[in-house]
C-alpha cells in the first residue's frame, strides 16, 4: 500500500518459475488487480481462447488503475507493457526451474488441481519430451531465448519507461519481498484520523470548495445531468457546511495531520433506491492526492460503517458511477452488493453513463 512505488506491475519469467506465485502475493500485499494470463488464455479442455477473444479479455482487465500480471505471451505484450510501470524477471537458472517444474507437475497431477475453467493436469503429455504440449519441451525450447530477448525487449525505445526488477535465484525474491514487508509495515503505521465534524471552519470550508471543484474529482463525486452542470462551479463555506450537518454525519480524514478527505452519512434520504427504513447513504472523498493508493479509502469505510452500527442502523446504501471501476472493486471487496443501475444518470466526456447502487447488510 503506502510508498509502493508502482501501481501496475508485469511479472516474467520462463514456465514454472512461480510467475502467478510472487504477482498474487504481491496482489494481496498491495491490493493490486491479480492477472492471470493463462486464466484468461484458456477455455475449457484444453482449447486456447480465440486471439481476438483473448485480447479483449486483457484488454479489459488491464484498464483497472493498480495491477500485476502474470506472464509472458507475447500476443498481448503490446495491450499490457505500455501501461506497465515495472517488470519483475525471475530469471533463474535451468537446472532450479527444472526441478520447480517436475515437482509441479507431479503435484498438480496427483492432487487433480483445478486450475483454469475445469482443466486439470494430463500427465503423460508433459513426459512426452519431443512434443509441442510439454512444458518440459516448452521449457528446453524457450529458456535460452528469453535469456536474450527480454533484455533487448526492454531496451526498445517504447519500453524505456519500465523499471526492471532482475531476480536471479529464490532466495533473493524471498528477501525483496521481506523489504516489502517491512515497506508495507512502515505503512500501516501512517497516522490516519476520522474526526467527526462538529464546528466548521473557513479553513474546513476551503478544502471541500477546493476538492468539489476538482475537475478530476467533479467526474466522481456528483451527478451531472448535462455539460453544463459538469463545469459548473459553486464554493463551499463554513455557513453550507452548518446546513449540511442539519442532515449529515460528517467525518473528516487526516494524514499525517493534514486534512485529506471527507466521509458522510445521512439516514434515510429521499434518494435511496431501497426505501428502506433504517437505511444509512454514505459517501467519500479523498480530496488529496498524497491520500490515494495506500488503503485509506478502505480503512475510512470500514470506521464510517462502526459509526453506523453505534447508530443502530442495519442497512447501507451507496452510488458509483459505472467507469469508476476502482471504487466498485472497493466496495465489492468491502461485502457491498450491486441491487440496480440507473441508465443516464450522468454526464461525463460527451455521453451519459449508469449509476451503479450497491448496498450491505450490518
Amino acid at each position: 500500500m503506502s510508498n509502493f512505488p508502482y501501481n501496475r506491475i508485469v511479472v516474467i519469467g520462463t514456465t514454472s518459475s512461480g510467475k502467478s506465485t510472487l504477482a498474487e502475493q504481491l496482489a494481496k500485499r498491495f491490493d493490486l488487480d491479480f492477472i492471470e494470463l493463462d486464466a484468461l488464455h484458456w477455455e475449457s479442455n484444453w482449447q486456447e481462447a480465440p486471439l481476438e477473444v483473448f485480447r479483449a479479455r486483457v484488454e479489459k482487465a488491464t484498464q483497472a488503475e493498480r495491477w500485476v500480471v502474470a506472464g509472458n505471451y507475447h500476443i498481448v505484450r503490446d495491450l499490457i507493457w505500455p501501461k506497465a510501470e515495472a517488470v519483475i524477471w525471475l530469471d533463474y537458472s535451468l537446472p532450479l526451474i527444472f526441478g520447480r517444474l517436475w515437482n509441479r507437475t507431479w503435484g498438480r497431477w496427483w492432487l487433480q488441481e483445478e486450475l483454469w475453467n475445469g482443466n486439470r493436469e494430463r500427465l503423460w503429455w508433459h513426459f512426452k519430451i519431443w512434443s509441442q504440449e510439454s512444458l518440459f519441451h516448452w521449457l528446453f525450447k524457450t529458456y535460452w531465448i528469453r535469456k536474450h530477448e527480454y533484455p533487448a525487449l526492454l531496451a526498445l525505445p517504447e519500453h524505456k519507461h519500465l523499471k526492471l526488477i532482475r531476480l536471479n535465484h529464490p532466495g533473493e525474491t524471498d528477501e525483496w519481498l521481506k523489504g516489502l514487508d517491512d515497506l508495507l509495515g512502515a505503512g500501516e503505521k501512517m497516522e490516519v484520523q476520522f474526526n467527526k465534524l462538529t464546528e466548521p471552519t473557513a479553513e474546513i470550508a476551503a478544502s471541500l470548495s477546493k476538492w468539489e471543484n476538482d475537475p478530476d474529482l467533479i467526474l466522481l463525486i456528483r451527478p451531472n445531468p448535462n455539460k453544463e452542470a459538469f463545469l459548473n462551479r459553486e464554493s463551499v463555506t463554513a455557513a453550507n457546511l452548518v446546513q449540511r450537518l442539519e442532515h449529515s454525519h460528517i467525518y473528516l480524514i487526516y494524514l499525517q495531520g493534514q486534512l485529506v478527505g471527507e466521509m458522510d452519512y445521512q439516514i434515510d434520504p429521499k434518494h435511496l433506491y431501497k426505501k428502506e427504513s433504517g437505511t444509512a447513504w454514505i459517501g467519500i472523498i479523498l480530496g488529496e492526492e498524497i491520500a490515494r493508493g495506500k488503503g485509506i479509502g478502505y480503512r475510512a469505510i470500514q470506521y464510517l460503517e462502526e459509526q453506523i452500527k453505534l447508530q443502530g442502523l442495519k442497512r447501507i446504501e451507496l452510488g458509483v458511477f459505472e467507469f469508476n471501476t476502482n471504487a466498485v472493486k472497493l466496495y465489492q471487496k468491502l461485502g457491498y452488493k450491486e441491487i440496480v443501475r440507473i441508465n443516464d444518470f450522468t454526464y461525463w466526456q460527451d455521453k451519459m453513463w449508469q449509476d451503479i447502487r450497491m448496498e450491505k447488510y450490518l
